[in-house]
């Protein structure tokens, strides 16, 4: 499993959004890039994904800005990973091959794949919340 800038990116710059969604405000993508450290042009492209993955919403103007589009406990971190990295998994190409030398009997593939799932089961169910808090027992519950 390998989260690359992209994602941290995409992290950073909704924990800033969930705390503006929880006193009702716009975020300027000039004081997110700023308090969370990421370059402006890439934030922007960040952004972007995440508003066609109709995660966050942007308005223009001065009093303008991004915010999340659904509550936060409404969006899994599963979601934002697709919107930024697609496969958080992806399968070796080792094990696709179809003349590997492994054979099927194994297991190999059916527990490599068995492990994709899990992962991304915990990431599907698990809200955006925990990058601002950790309520009791979050691991794997069901979004609500």
């Amino acid at each position: 499993m390998r989260l690359g800038h992209t994602t941290k990116y995409a992290f950073e710059s909704l924990a800033y959004l969930i705390r503006s969604h929880a006193r009702d405000e716009w975020a300027q993508i000039a004081e997110i890039a700023e308090t969370c450290g990421i370059p402006r042009k890439y934030l922007e492209q960040v952004l972007l994904d995440l508003k066609n993955a109709g995660l966050v919403e942007s308005k223009k103007g001065q009093r303008g800005g991004y915010r999340l589009l659904l509550p936060p406990n409404q969006i899994s971190l599963g979601q934002v990973l697709a919107a930024t990295q697609g496969d958080l998994l992806p399968m070796p190409d080792w094990l696709e091959e179809p003349n590997s030398s492994l054979s099927l009997e194994s297991g190999l593939r059916d527990v490599v794949g068995q492990a994709r799932r899990s992962v991304q089961n915990i990431f599907d169910t698990t809200s955006i919340e925990v990058l601002v808090c950790r309520p009791d027992a979050w691991l794997g519950n069901e979004m609500g």
